[in-house]
């Protein structure tokens, strides 16, 4: 990109590095003004589209930073610095306040309040007349489908009532955990950026990216917990450590599912050892719950059968059917885990790639199958893009915050230009990187050979 310049015609700004770091300030001074304005907000459903401006404004500002450090960081210390000066401040400003674009992390103290009595979180609902004593003032009334069984796999439930013993439920001391293990993730993000050789001031796309703080460091979500194991995943199976990778992945697994779609990625040729070591870690974590229901397989159903928030593809190909007077049932919904499982072994079995654009693929069609899209469910191939920036999953990380939007119509509901927006961009930018590739796969990793340095 060619910028404008005093000297002669079509010269080539290059920026020092005093006039960089104050840039990165000034823009990081943007950032947190607009992070001050939710934290200020305090209940942000009720104002949707302040918050929706104000993640607008600081999704331009570290945008913008991130791409002068990705042009012109040029692997300079001072840079880092004023990158982790800006994802500390960022995450302290919204620590305090209280969960309100979702309430899961209510969920996670009653899960460790249950455990704590002695009593199987996937027994009982939270409405049930059993739990009828454990009702408090302060976590009861802001729990999400009452009526549900846990839908947390057994990991995070342990993890649940750790934290909850730990921290004697307290919502600020929970939250300020899972800050320190975001913060580990950056960390993990520059020891990656270092062993590919790329600039580790590319931090900067997670660090500072609106929707991770948000979510993470505001709504307090489990994922702060996940994704540092899949980046340790991802270091060890560069290294060819394998089994310590299934290890952690299975760890991953454990607390949240998701990270076990990494292990087609760095399981290697002689898969069985990772897997194994994967596999053990669930069945262990599950143990404690014996004898009675060790696993939320019904409460997942439900989730695919009842939820419906920002449905992605599905809510236009089930669309499509029902035009044609036509009843998919849960068929749709199921195609997409066997299309998941064909994807993965298609990653497998693929030729020369690293751990990391792997990654990007499992993540990446995750995304696009996956029944519902929350905007927390994105954060997970974020520091991914540090290290292969494929613009289709940029524009995804930014739009998909305007689902919040729900909450600015009645009933609730994700308008239908919202979606599109969303999405719409999303498939043809992924049809093009595929077509560049001439291969459907490497649209999700590799199609952008040439662009990226993973």
């Amino acid at each position: 990109m060619r910028l404008p310049h005093g000297g002669a015609a079509g010269s080539r700004l290059t920026l020092k590095p005093v006039p960089l770091i104050v840039i990165l300030t000034l823009l990081g001074i943007i950032v947190a003004a607009c992070l001050l304005g939710m934290e200020a907000t305090r209940n942000l459903t009720l104002a949707p589209w302040r918050f929706v401006f104000l993640f607008a404004v600081a999704t331009a500002a570290s945008g913008m930073a991130s791409w002068l450090t990705f042009r012109y960081g040029g692997r300079r210390r001072s840079v880092l610095w004023v990158v982790c000066v800006g994802a500390i401040l960022f995450r302290a400003i919204l620590w305090p306040m209280a969960p309100s674009l979702s309430t899961d992390l209510l969920r996670y103290v009653w899960d460790g309040k249950v455990q704590q009595a002695g009593i199987n979180p996937y027994q009982f609902p939270p409405n049930a007349p059993e739990l009828a004593s454990l009702r408090d003032e302060a976590i009861f009334p802001g729990l999400n489908h009452s009526d549900w069984i846990s839908v947390y796999p057994p990991g995070a439930e342990l993890l649940f009532r750790a934290m909850t013993w730990l921290t004697s439920g307290s919502v600020l001391a929970i939250k300020g955990i899972f800050i320190l293990f975001d913060l580990t993730s950056c960390g993990l993000i520059v020891l990656l950026l270092r062993r590919h050789g790329m600039d580790p001031g590319r931090v900067i796309l997670y660090a500072w990216h609106p929707l991770v703080l948000v979510e993470l460091a505001g709504s307090g979500h489990l994922d702060s917990v996940a994704i540092p194991l899949i980046l340790g995943a991802l270091l060890l199976g560069l290294e060819g450590r394998v089994t310590a990778a299934g290890l952690l992945l299975g760890i991953g697994g454990a607390l949240k599912l998701y990270p076990l779609l990494l292990l087609p990625g760095v399981v290697g040729r002689r898969p069985w050892r990772p897997l194994l070591a994967a596999a053990s870690v669930m069945v262990a974590s599950a143990l404690p719950f014996l004898p009675g229901p060790v696993a939320p397989l019904g409460a997942m159903d439900r989730w695919m059968r009842e939820e419906w928030f920002n449905p992605g593809i599905r809510f236009w190909i089930e669309g499509g059917f029902e035009t044609l007077g036509m009843n998919p049932g849960s068929t749709i919904r199921w195609a997409s885990v066997v299309a998941m499982g064909l994807i993965g072994v298609g990653v497998w079995l693929r030729g020369p790639l690293s751990p990391v654009k792997r990654a990007v693929w499992m993540l990446g069609a995750h995304l696009v199958l996956i029944p519902n899209l929350f905007p927390w469910y994105v954060v997970p191939i974020i520091p991914l893009l540090c290290l292969t920036p494929i613009w289709p999953w940029l524009w995804l990380s930014a739009a998909v915050a305007l689902s919040y939007l729900f909450f600015a119509q009645t009933p609730w509901s994700v308008p239908v230009w919202v979606m599109a927006i969303e999405f719409v961009p999303l498939w043809a930018g992924l049809l093009m990187l595929g077509w560049r590739a001439r291969s459907w796969l490497p649209a999700f990793g590799a199609a952008a050979t040439g662009r990226t340095e993973a």
